[in-house]
């Protein structure tokens, strides 16, 4: 009886792990291959599974989405309360580990940008109600605090005092980009090339080409040129220190945001080692979670960085970065 009763409890613990699962699982699928049906799908498990955060999360990723292709300043307002609404939704039901899942804290900041020029949009048409529903909404969020308030509190870090922000020396860039960095890429016509490759498959499958964003670009030939002079392979950035340790000094999303802030960045891969671009398009080509992010349904912009270090591990670094 006593096996029996465990035998149940573990088999009711898996259906409930599964059940939690699901509507994330469905719900990215949809997102990337089917996104015009992602927001039916979304109030769907709002019904059957309301405390599950993932549909509130790609309900408020679709009303931003639709939010920034609108076309007048009403259309963006109605877009972004929608989107405001679900994000509160989602921030209540305080699961920390889905939160770090998606990355939430790489698209609040874009949220906040937003709300700030949506308001400023309807303060110009002398839509001031509308416009005090956004602050409203917005200021429900701890991300909507005090800006000011926000940057003592980062100022005051430890990492950012022991680390200057973009510090030359030696022919390297130490701490993280003020954006304003210009790196040389050995070549850019293969940085193009690499697009070509892309925009080609996308067609076939089915999706829009991506456009080229030369901003998106000069973060993309930065993290190239960072990785091969501190002589590291990673997403984050490092910075070597003077008994050889790697630090890092940043996240993705943080360092590629100093150079591109149009729009929610959702991705970046990256490839060293190859000079020509066919090479570097098959290796990520070949690559699950490289492919995925060269395929994604829902981005728009891409950037690509090629760039050589004489004397590093690899020699050729490759960035590629997108956005919605």
């Amino acid at each position: 009886m006593k096996n029996l009763l465990s035998i149940l409890v573990v088999g009711l613990f898996s259906l409930s792990v599964h059940a939690f699962e699901l509507p994330y699982k469905q719900l990215k699928k949809s997102y990337e291959t089917d996104y015009e049906k992602t927001l039916d799908r979304a109030e769907l498990w709002m019904k059957i599974l309301p405390n599950n955060p993932a549909p509130y999360y790609y309900a408020s990723l679709v009303h931003f989405e639709q939010a920034q292709t609108g076309t007048t300043a009403r259309k963006r307002y109605l877009g972004l309360v929608k989107s405001l609404r679900y994000a509160r939704e989602l921030e209540k039901r305080k699961d920390q580990s889905f939160l770090e899942r998606v990355a939430w804290d790489t698209l609040t900041p874009h949220l906040k940008e937003f709300s700030a020029s949506v308001r400023e949009d309807l303060d110009a048409e002398e839509l001031y109600k509308l416009s005090a529903i956004i602050e409203k909404k917005a200021r429900r969020f701890d991300w909507m605090k005090d800006s000011k308030s926000m940057d003592v509190a980062e100022n005051d870090s430890h990492e950012e005092e022991t680390v200057p922000a973009s510090m030359m020396k030696n022919g390297q860039y130490f701490g993280m980009p003020s954006g304003m960095e210009i790196i040389s890429s050995y070549n850019l016509q293969s940085e193009r090339e690499v697009l070509e490759y892309i925009n080609k498959e996308r067609l076939k499958q089915g999706m829009s080409i991506l456009e080229w964003d030369e901003d998106l670009a000069k973060a993309a030939r930065y993290h190239a040129f960072d990785m091969g002079s501190q002589n590291y392979f990673d997403h984050d950035s490092h910075d070597r220190t003077r008994s050889n340790k790697l630090t890092k000094v940043g996240g993705t999303f943080e360092r590629i945001r100093k150079f591109y802030s149009a729009s929610f960045v959702n991705s970046e891969n990256i490839a060293a080692g190859n000079q020509g671009a066919h090479d570097t398009y098959m290796q990520w080509y070949h690559s699950k979670g490289h492919y995925e992010n060269m395929f994604n349904k829902s981005s728009r912009k891409i950037g690509i960085g090629v760039v050589y270090v004489p004397g590093s591990s690899y020699g050729y670094y490759w960035v590629m970065n997108t956005a919605h």
